[in-house]
């Protein structure tokens, strides 16, 4: 695994951790193992198949962590990688 790759992941850790705690609707529960050490979350990424970064023309990445069932929270069976068109 590429340093930048688990770099990029370690973002996408903060993201999930600033989304679940502000989301409007109130906090989002996340897995304590993820909430708790980034790189739980990260070795699960690369499991579960990350991508990897996909940039668009304005050089964002385009590749999210999208929660399967939006009732529950981010856990490992409830979360996937997706793309989105920015």
């Amino acid at each position: 695994m590429s340093r930048n790759k688990r770099g990029e992941l370690w973002y996408h850790w903060l993201e999930m951790l600033d989304y679940a705690q502000s989301c409007l609707s109130g906090d989002i529960p996340v897995y304590s193992a993820w909430r708790d050490d980034a790189d739980a979350f990260i070795d699960w990424a690369i499991e579960n198949g990350y991508p990897g970064p996909i940039r668009n023309h304005y050089g964002k990445d385009t590749v999210v962590l999208e929660r399967i069932d939006k009732s529950k929270g981010f856990e490992p069976e409830n979360c996937r990688w997706a793309t989105r068109e920015v």
